[in-house]
């Protein structure tokens, strides 16, 4: 909304938010070298919530959001996070574990409540998540989703919620409050310096990392867009990409299969 979206918007009453104009708003945000998704869809949101509230009799012709892209950020390895792990402290620590290892949004892992986490069932529930600094009462895709606790996780997560009440949030700074997006990538960034590392991670990069990993361990796509709580599988699909190395172990592997085969045919 602080892009412009409401500067520009603002203005018409909602039936007059037609198709021309969004192309006209996405041409303006498009100069500034903004990608415009993410604007798409909030105005689609808005205008779908009035057709509900009865404000709009119908949903107007309106651009769709553009799917999501090919190019995925680089994801650290599991001997960085580790680096981060071990170089971190008290919600920072939490922060990065939940990214990685549950594989949360950061909205959502700054979300998370000590009643979500059910240690005799060993499974988070991910019922709500930071949207900015607004607390919205429903994950970024709407679905509600509950995440077996991997037993690397299991002991952060039992140390962070000693002594909490169950309302209180996992991931919470100094003051008790709930940093932002920006306070948690700062937080990473520090964390990082500390320990050495050359790249950069935001929690974005360590979930992608998580969806990775379940992929590089044959987990069947549809089972990761479940854990990943994503809404279309395409956005999954995005993780089965592979890498020169991967491509190289899969035809030695693939060699070494076929030289067995000739041994065995003679």
């Amino acid at each position: 909304m602080r892009q412009g979206l409401l500067g520009f918007f603002g203005k018409y009453p909602l039936d007059q938010i037609d198709f021309l104009l969004v192309r006209r708003y996405e041409a303006k945000v498009l100069a500034r070298g903004v990608k415009t998704r993410g604007h798409v869809n909030l105005i689609r949101s808005v205008l779908r919530a009035a057709v509900e509230l009865r404000i709009l009799p119908k949903f107007p012709e309106v651009p769709t959001a553009k799917g999501p892209g090919k190019k995925l950020p680089r994801s650290p390895t599991r001997e960085e996070v580790e680096q981060m792990v071990e170089h971190s402290k008290n919600w920072v620590r939490t922060a990065i574990v939940l990214a990685f290892y549950v594989g949360l949004r950061s909205g959502e892992l700054r979300a998370l409540q000590v009643r979500d986490i059910d240690f005799e069932r060993n499974q988070i529930y991910v019922r709500r998540a930071f949207s900015e600094n607004v607390l919205q009462d429903r994950p970024k895709d709407n679905d509600e989703r509950i995440i077996p606790i991997a037993e690397l996780a299991l002991a952060e997560l039992q140390k962070a919620v000693q002594g909490l009440n169950p309302e209180d949030f996992l991931v919470t700074n100094r003051n008790g409050r709930t940093p932002t997006r920006q306070g948690v990538w700062l937080a990473f960034r520090a964390v990082q310096d500390k320990a050495g590392l050359d790249r950069r991670f935001g929690v974005h990069a360590l979930r992608h990392g998580f969806c990775t990993e379940l992929v590089r361990s044959n987990v069947g796509v549809e089972t990761v867009r479940v854990l990943a709580g994503h809404e279309d599988l395409r956005t999954t699909q995005r993780y089965l990409h592979s890498e020169r190395t991967d491509l190289v172990d899969a035809m030695e592997t693939f060699s070494s299969a076929s030289r067995r085969l000739a041994v065995t045919s003679k």
